[in-house]
């Protein structure tokens, strides 16, 4: 007798502690927001005297409530929604930062594309600052990507003709509503290079502006 209430006080404490475990056993995925910009081919245009093409991405600045591991959606009535469950795998600033020189390295066909944390050896042709206003979800479940940009030329010596230089807002907005993570992840992805080739297609321009 004695045996078998024993036995049966273990069982319920064995499935109490597994009941605990589950419910509190809530898993956490993780993403990253990747470069998805196709490789372009090296501009065989450019002369032997001309210099390589480089791009040094002098700052990426993301708001501050931006700098968290929860991937964030807006509500109604002004607030922010900050998921537990699902969270970038690494500082977001950091990971667009190094996405942005891959997506740049792809659309101008160049691999001189400079980050904050990995700086060019050499001069380059222009420096990039971008601070990323919006890069969220709204409250209609679509994705949100607004940035301003500013691109300057950098001058080979003091007696070079006025550097040219871009400054522009970009207003990007997801095309169908990302009711799930994956979703919201791969859609801000997209709109991310989308941006990098915006600002890819100035760097060009600026090319043929300067261009004798």
């Amino acid at each position: 007798m004695y045996s078998t209430q024993r036995c049966f006080l273990i069982s319920l404490i064995l499935l109490a502690i597994t009941g605990c475990s589950s419910s509190g056993d809530n898993p956490v995925y993780y993403y990253l927001i990747e470069p998805t910009v196709p490789i372009s081919p090296v501009d065989s245009t450019r002369s032997a005297a001309e210099p390589e093409l480089s791009v040094q991405i002098v700052d990426l600045v993301i708001p501050q409530y931006l700098e968290r591991f929860q991937i964030i959606t807006r509500r109604p009535g002004n607030q922010l929604s900050f998921s537990t469950g699902h969270q970038w795998a690494e500082s977001l600033r950091k990971n667009l930062s190094r996405t942005l020189a891959r997506n740049l390295s792809s659309a101008l066909g160049t691999d001189n594309i400079g980050s904050p944390s990995n700086r060019l050896a050499t001069k380059p042709t222009y420096r990039l600052s971008v601070f990323l206003e919006k890069f969220e979800r709204d409250e209609a479940m679509v994705t949100q990507l607004v940035a301003r940009w500013q691109l300057m030329q950098v001058q080979a010596t003091d007696e070079s003709p006025n550097a040219l230089s871009v400054t522009h807002t970009t207003r990007l907005s997801g095309t169908t509503r990302a009711n799930d993570y994956p979703s919201v992840v791969r859609d801000l992805s997209e709109l991310f290079a989308n941006l990098s080739v915006e600002i890819s297609a100035a760097i060009k321009q600026l090319e043929v502006t300067d261009s004798p």
